[in-house]
């Protein structure tokens, strides 16, 4: 019996073994296995409008590039996640499992079968033009600009009032590139002094021109963008400061092009609950530079070596850590900033061993970091000035310094944080604020009002659901809320689906807001005009 018994596990025990997939089919389909893993991880980039340079919404678009996705899922270099894993804890960590790339890699092997259709997740939600939902206040820029066509560099400051007669508190804030291929990244920086609009002033051309962020002492950073960064919202009762009449500076870097391109870009404003005053106030700081670096080490990178530099801050102060976002160039090979606390113990930060520099951006924790005062910051960045990089951009190698050009270099790293208080490691930082308000506003379009095609020219078609006859209302304002056009007010509808043409030839190109009212339901959504 004994060996009977023996022969059964030891039996059980090598099926198991030689089952590729525990947990999954031997034989995955996309609708039950790959589906929720693309949905999950790629849509959200992978989808029109986004910066994903083909969708990835069907079975149709991934069986497609079925042999793209099992390479680039299994190399790690998508989903764009560099952090190494066994270094800090992470909200939305975007890096897929060993048991995800193992799947995909069998799916693809097995001639990707597509399974049951009606098994299939349904896709996820996103408002129209944000990851986040409807935002309260829409910045854009008042002017196109021309990038240049000599695969040139171009930096250019943008001046944007915000037109807000009151202080108010930011729950979020997510720029939105008007032209993906050209917007390489940008920053945000609030001015309330007025410093900007002079610069802009005698700067010929919309904008102004400065090397090495905005050339503004009283712009304070607030927001930094890359492709493919998530943003959320901070949890409820934290914010950021936004002060009436405070200009936005948007800080943006053209990448090089040899094609004439246009930028009109623009910025969505999301403001808490809480008003100045009763909402805790989150800073974002430059924290580490070339002027921390030990020992008064000049940042210089020679031509033909791999060179390392340590900065080392002092915080004077307890805090509380929401996030780091460390940058480099093209040299870059790698990154690790660590806190080590007075009593000696390390709080890991993040490590990136491998840094890509398509693929920087910000890393929020997965729970407050209290960080007490007298802890010293420390941040190592490694640069490889040698042929034997690829991404250098200087054959042979030259000596590299610090430099807003792509072919330059930085030292630098930004921290996102507030005021300790008691009580704060123990508050997340993953919430789902984005997918409940974007869920939120999309359950709230329950009369599927869309406004075609988005980006318009001259004419718009409105279409909209009505469950019983009513009265029906649509106003087109700009970004500051002035009524601009009226197509509709109070006219009278049946219930069913109604189409509407519109006559959208008066607006000027820029940014606006429908406002769409039926009875008690109102929704507001956001429509671009180009010419």
């Amino acid at each position: 019996m004994f060996n009977r018994l023996l022969l059964l596990v030891i039996s059980a025990a090598t099926l198991f073994a030689m089952s590729p997939l525990s947990g999954h089919a031997a034989d995955p389909t996309f609708s039950q296995d790959i589906a929720p893993i693309i949905f999950s991880n790629c849509v959200s980039c992978h989808r029109p409008g986004e910066v994903g340079p083909f969708p990835l919404q069907s079975f149709e678009d991934v069986s497609n590039r079925a042999q793209m996705v099992k390479a680039v899922t299994q190399s790690r270099y998508m989903p764009p996640w560099k952090a190494a894993p066994d270094f800090g804890e992470f909200a939305y960590n975007a890096g897929l499992t060993q048991e995800e790339i193992d799947l995909i890699a069998a799916w693809v092997d097995a001639g990707t079968p597509p399974g049951d259709p009606s098994l299939t997740p349904p896709l996820p939600t996103f408002q129209e033009g944000s990851q986040l939902g409807v935002p309260d206040l829409v910045l854009s820029m008042e002017e196109a600009w021309a990038i240049k066509d000599d695969f040139s560099d171009e930096y250019r400051n943008f001046v944007i009032p915000t037109g807000l007669t009151e202080d108010k508190i930011v729950a979020a804030i997510e720029f939105r590139p008007g032209n993906p291929k050209v917007v390489h990244h940008a920053i945000v920086y609030v001015d309330a002094e007025g410093e900007a609009r002079s610069r802009d002033a005698d700067d010929p051309g919309y904008g102004y021109t400065n090397f090495g962020g905005p050339g503004v002492d009283a712009a304070k950073f607030y927001e930094g963008y890359v492709p493919g960064r998530k943003v959320d919202f901070f949890p409820d009762g934290m914010g950021m400061e936004l002060p009436a009449g405070a200009d936005l500076i948007l800080a943006l870097h053209y990448a090089p092009s040899v094609t004439p391109e246009t930028d009109q870009s623009y910025v969505n404003i999301f403001f808490a609950k809480e008003g100045p005053g009763e909402a805790r106030i989150v800073y974002q700081e430059f924290v580490m530079s070339p002027f921390f670096i030990e020992n008064g080490q000049p940042f210089i990178i020679p031509p033909n070596q791999v060179k390392t530099f340590t900065g080392r801050f002092r915080v004077p102060q307890d805090v509380s850590l929401m996030s780091i976002a460390p940058h480099q160039h093209l040299l870059g090979r790698s990154v690790k900033a660590y806190g080590v606390k007075p009593n000696g113990d390390t709080l890991p930060m993040v490590s990136i061993p491998d840094w890509d520099f398509n693929w920087q951006g910000s890393y929020r924790f997965k729970k407050l970091m209290h960080v007490p005062a007298g802890t010293e910051l420390v941040y190592q960045a490694t640069y490889d000035n040698t042929s034997n990089n690829p991404a250098n951009p200087n054959s042979p190698p030259r000596t590299v310094r610090w430099g807003e050009r792509t072919s330059d270099e930085m030292f630098l790293s930004s921290f996102q944080f507030l005021d300790y208080m008691p009580g704060d490691e123990l508050i997340e930082l993953e919430t789902d604020g984005a997918t409940t308000r974007a869920e939120e506003a999309a359950v709230s379009n329950t009369h599927n009002v869309r406004m075609q095609p988005n980006p318009a020219r001259k004419h718009l078609q409105l279409s909209f659901d009505l469950p019983q006859a009513a009265a029906v209302s649509l106003e087109i304002t700009d970004i500051r809320g002035a009524i601009l056009l009226t197509p509709l007010q109070d006219r009278q509808f049946a219930s069913g689906r109604q189409v509407v043409e519109i006559d959208a030839s008066p607006l000027p190109p820029g940014t606006y807001y429908c406002r769409f009212q039926a009875n008690d339901f109102s929704l507001a959504q956001r429509l671009i005009i180009v010419r």
